[in-house]
C-alpha cells in the first residue's frame, strides 16, 4: 500500500469514499468507522441458541440463525413480529387449557391475526432481500452505505492509511435468493407445525353463557327423569 506524506502536519482532515452501485461495502479500516451489522450478526447468533433450546417451537439453531440473518435487512420491528409468531404458536398448547372460552375465542382470532401479518413481513423481506441493497448498518462520521467518511483531527506528515473491501452486488443477490427459496420451503413445513398448534384444544369454542345455560338446563330436566322412574 502506497503511503503519502505531506513533510508537515496538519489538523481536521476529511477522506471520502463513494461506494460503487454495483458493490457493496463489507470491511474497512480506518478511525472512526464501524460496520454493526456484524456485531448484530452475534446477537442473531446468541438469541438463535437460546431460542433452539427453549424446545418451544421445531426449529433448531440453524433455522433461527438463518431466519434471523434474513431478517436482519428489514427494522428489527418487523423481526419480532415473525419471532413473536413462533413463540406465541409454541406457547399456546400450554394455555389452550388454562382460559375461558372467551378469551380462548379471542386468542384464536389474535392467532389468525397474527399470523396474516407474520407472513406478510416473510414476504416484505424477501422483496427488501431480492430488490434493495444490503443493509450493513455502516455507522460514523455520517457515513452510509454510499459515502464512507473518514475524519481525523491531527495528522503528522504521513497521510492516514484506509482500504475498503467491496464485494458485487449480485453476490448479495444470489445469496437472498438461496434465502428466499430455503424461507420458502420451510414456510410450508412451519405452517403445518402452526395449524396443529392453532387446533390444539379445538378450533372455537361455545360461548360461557351458552354453556351455563345447558347445564341449567340439564339440571332441571334431571328432577323430570327421576320422577318418571320412579312412577315406573
Amino acid at each position: 500500500m502506497k503511503i503519502l506524506f505531506l513533510h508537515f502536519p496538519t489538523d481536521n482532515m476529511q477522506i471520502e469514499s463513494k461506494t460503487l452501485p454495483d458493490y457493496f461495502a463489507t470491511k474497512y479500516a480506518g478511525q472512526g468507522k464501524f460496520i454493526r451489522w456484524f456485531s448484530s450478526l452475534i446477537i442473531i447468533l446468541i438469541l438463535s441458541a437460546i431460542l433452539s433450546y427453549t424446545k418451544l417451537t421445531p426449529l433448531r439453531f440453524w433455522h433461527w440463525a438463518l431466519l434471523g440473518i434474513g431478517l436482519s435487512q428489514v427494522h428489527i420491528t418487523f423481526a419480532l413480529v415473525v419471532v413473536g409468531w413462533l413463540l406465541l404458536f409454541g406457547l399456546r398448547r400450554y394455555l389452550a387449557n388454562q382460559s375461558s372460552n372467551f378469551l380462548f375465542n379471542l386468542a384464536q382470532i389474535g392467532y389468525t391475526f397474527l399470523t396474516i401479518v407474520a407472513l406478510a413481513v416473510l414476504f416484505y423481506a424477501i422483496q427488501q432481500g431480492l430488490l434493495g441493497r444490503p443493509d450493513m448498518q455502516i455507522a460514523g462520521n455520517g457515513s452510509n452505505a454510499y459515502n464512507l467518511n473518514w475524519y481525523q483531527d491531527q495528522v503528522q506528515e504521513a497521510l492516514p492509511r484506509i482500504w475498503v473491501l467491496s464485494v458485487p452486488l449480485t453476490v448479495y443477490r444470489v445469496l437472498m435468493l438461496l434465502w428466499a427459496l430455503w424461507l420458502a420451503y420451510s414456510v410450508l413445513n412451519w405452517l403445518k407445525w402452526i395449524w396443529i398448534q392453532y387446533a390444539e384444544g379445538g378450533y372455537w369454542r361455545k360461548s360461557d353463557k351458552k354453556n351455563i345455560d345447558q347445564s341449567l338446563k340439564d339440571k332441571n330436566q334431571e328432577p323430570a327423569v327421576n320422577s318418571q322412574s320412579t312412577l315406573d
